[in-house]
């Protein structure tokens, strides 16, 4: 049996994380599936022979739901690359380590961009992958996962702020027309 935590987005209430744990119990293999609403978490656990991530990942996006793993991305400056061959090799190579879920070089900027699962692999064996090609690394960027999910849930409270603010201004208004006349309003 494995564990797997997956970032589940856009759920708003105790029925949308309801609805994630049964159609997570429902795929063969998961022996236990529990959704966190407040987190936007689930935490499944699942046998590695009978479904795998995607499968689980999968399951939860065909319900209408964004599902990613809890991944840590970090971009690394790459210098010495001519080509776009170079560029394939690389990426190649970054995507051959285990826990590495993405890598995307960019040959204009000289960079790669690496998601990666922190539990499997640590930035600091990127560097040796890259510089065994032939290449140099420059420096490591990191972006945590979690604050970019963080930035995303400012942004759609902020909004469900304002969507408050003006609906509570145009009810009052309504309000005000529709009973106004009846509690001696002019």
């Amino acid at each position: 049996m494995k564990d797997v935590e997956v970032s589940v987005r856009g759920m708003h209430c105790a029925a949308c994380a309801a609805g994630i744990e049964k159609g997570l119990k429902k795929l063969d293999g998961v022996a236990e599936a529990a959704v966190n609403l407040l987190l936007e978490r689930a935490h499944v656990v699942y046998d590695e022979t009978k479904t795998d991530e995607e499968a689980i990942l999968g399951a939860i996006r065909s319900l209408g739901f964004d599902a990613s793993l809890k991944t840590q991305t970090v971009s690394v400056g790459i210098g010495g690359m001519h080509c776009a061959a170079c560029a394939a090799s690389v990426e190649k190579a970054l995507r051959a380590l285990k826990g590495v879920a993405s890598a995307e070089v960019n040959l204009a900027t000289e960079t790669a961009t690496i998601e990666y699962d922190a539990a499997l692999v640590h930035p600091s064996e990127f560097g040796p992958v890259v510089e065994h090609l032939g290449f140099t690394v420059r420096d490591l960027r990191a972006r945590d996962y979690a604050e970019k999910a963080e930035e995303e849930k400012q942004l759609e409270l902020a909004r469900a702020r304002r969507r408050l603010w003006v609906s509570g201004v145009f009810s009052a208004i309504l309000l005000y027309i529709a009973m106004g006349p009846m509690i001696g309003l002019p």
